[in-house]
């Protein structure tokens, strides 16, 4: 059987209306299935709605609520506002109570430190005195010793003389007597007794002679004893009016100091008030380099961990090593002033910028360089130290589970060299001969230099919020480091005074620290 063309295209046209029938029964599928799920939504969206009611019922029962706290922080912003006008008056008053007390410490501590020094004179004359006073009475005894010698030889000897004169009166009755035997009996012996008679006359001559040389004996000793006598006072005197100047030398001193640190207190805080913008930085070009002698100190720390409580101090525990090098110092002027020492730029051939300290009470070179040794010292030490304390507060850290665990303690380099004395003129050297005096060379920190606990274990508040958490963190961390130096040397010694620059880098939490100072 064959089919016509006609017929294919009915088939065609049949396929055709199946693929359509089925394509709209597919539809319908689809439209049957989005209507239940509009339902679905309908009934989603009737739930929703009541809950939406319920919600805002709830919102306008807050409203209200909040409307009620507003009104009443209205009126504590008016109490706040009361209270922060009368909060620069309260802060000055502050202010000015803080630098009073400040001033008054400081003068304590001046007047303790004349105190002491005075008290020291005192006992150095005392003992200067009872050491006069033992040397007169040894002399006054041994003078009376001589005087009674001398008192029992002039008895003697007037004894001898009485009986020289007795002998003589005896001679003179018996010469009597010869005489009127001569002139009567004895004519034939009277040359026999002139002879004898001269004799007698020779005897007493010398009887008178050595009478008289030991008068002149008693005069010359007591001559001695006047003389010895006026030597003791004349030394006592001018021992006394040594060392009355001397005393008044040192309350001269003494009141000069405190004028100086008044004038220093000043400075510095016109200095903390406008900050180094004002600072004339130094003419590098102009200033030369200079070649002097490096003197660097480190610490020869034992292998393993460091154990802070058989830390030594001594010069035997450090390395000492001299080399020359070239640097550029600008010497007209200090850069700061603080309470023990000013500060000089210094710079070196590579451009690097460091800070040179001197000693304000320049007392010469040889203690310029112990003071200055034994500061170096007691850096190197507090390094030592701030390294042993990082896996403490890193371990700290990690059981609190804090995201500061990564903490990194600095402590600037310090090396020294000796110079020609800037101020030579105001240095307390005794004789003007010493021109020399010995430098801190240390590296310089940026401008913005936060003081993170002062020596005594304070604080400082921060006005600013945000940088103040930060800060009061870093200042807890230093205040726990300097805690634990205590208890990890057993006792013997803490640092303190922790000052320099924290920065964050890597998540690493670094300290570079200057000046630590250690409280034995």
């Amino acid at each position: 059987m064959f089919l016509s063309t006609d017929d294919f295209h009915i088939m065609d046209h049949i396929s055709e209306l199946r693929k359509k029938i089925a394509a709209e029964l597919d539809q319908e599928e689809i439209a049957l299935k989005n209507h239940r799920s509009l339902i679905d939504s309908l009934h989603l969206l009737d739930t929703q709605l009541q809950e939406a009611v319920s919600a805002r019922l709830q919102l306008t029962t807050e409203h209200r609520n909040l409307e009620y706290a507003l009104a009443t922080l209205d009126i504590q912003v008016d109490e706040i506002k009361t209270e922060a006008r009368n909060l620069p008056d309260r802060v000055a008053i502050f202010l000015h109570q803080h630098q009073a007390r400040r001033q008054n410490i400081r003068k304590l501590v001046t007047l303790a430190l004349v105190q002491q020094r005075a008290i020291s004179r005192l006992a150095h004359m005392r003992t200067c005195e009872e050491q006069h006073r033992e040397a007169e009475i040894k002399l006054l005894k041994k003078a009376r010793e001589k005087q009674v010698w001398l008192a029992e030889k002039t008895k003697q000897l007037f004894e001898q003389n009485e009986a020289v004169t007795a002998e003589r009166a005896a001679y003179d009755r018996e010469a009597q007597e010869l005489q009127e035997m001569v002139e009567h009996k004895l004519l034939p012996h009277i040359e026999e007794q002139e002879k004898i008679a001269l004799f007698n006359e020779i005897e007493a001559k010398r009887r008178e002679v050595i009478r008289r040389e030991q008068e002149i004996l008693v005069e010359g000793f007591a001559e001695d004893v006047r003389r010895v006598e006026e030597a003791s006072s004349a030394v006592a005197n001018s021992e006394l009016a040594e060392l009355e100047a001397q005393c008044e030398a040192m309350f001269r001193k003494a009141s000069d100091l405190q004028v100086r640190v008044q004038e220093q207190e000043k400075i510095r805080m016109l200095s903390n008030n406008i900050g180094d913008l004002c600072l004339k930085p130094p003419d590098w070009p102009s200033i030369r380099y200079k070649t002097v002698t490096r003197i660097n100190i480190a610490y020869k720390a034992p292998a393993g961990p460091i154990d802070l409580s058989t830390m030594q101090c001594d010069d035997s525990a450090f390395n000492v090593t001299k080399v020359r090098t070239r640097l550029k110092f600008a010497l007209e002027g200090p850069w700061a002033n603080g309470d023990f020492r000013c500060v000089f730029h210094v710079k070196n051939e590579r451009g690097k910028e460091y800070v040179g300290k001197i000693f304000i009470l320049r007392r010469g070179l040889e203690k310029d360089t112990r003071c200055a040794y034994r500061t170096i010292k007691m850096a190197v030490l507090a390094e030592q130290s701030a390294h042993a304390f990082e896996s403490v507060v890193g371990a700290a850290m990690q059981a609190v589970k804090s995201s500061a665990k990564n903490w990194r303690f600095d402590f600037c380099k310090g090396f020294l060299v000796e110079i020609k004395d800037p101020m030579f003129k105001s240095n307390q050297v005794e004789e003007k001969t010493d021109d020399l005096t010995c430098m801190m060379i240390e590296d310089k920190l940026d401008s913005r230099l936060y003081k993170k606990m002062s020596g005594f274990g304070v604080i400082p508040p921060q006005k600013d919020h945000a940088e103040g958490r930060t800060i009061t963190r870093v200042c807890e961390v230093l205040d726990a480091f300097s805690h634990w130096s205590w208890h990890a040397s057993n006792r013997r010694f803490m640092v303190v005074d922790h000052q320099g620059v924290y920065t964050v880098e890597n998540r690493v939490h670094k300290l570079k620290l200057t000046d630590p100072v250690s409280i034995k």
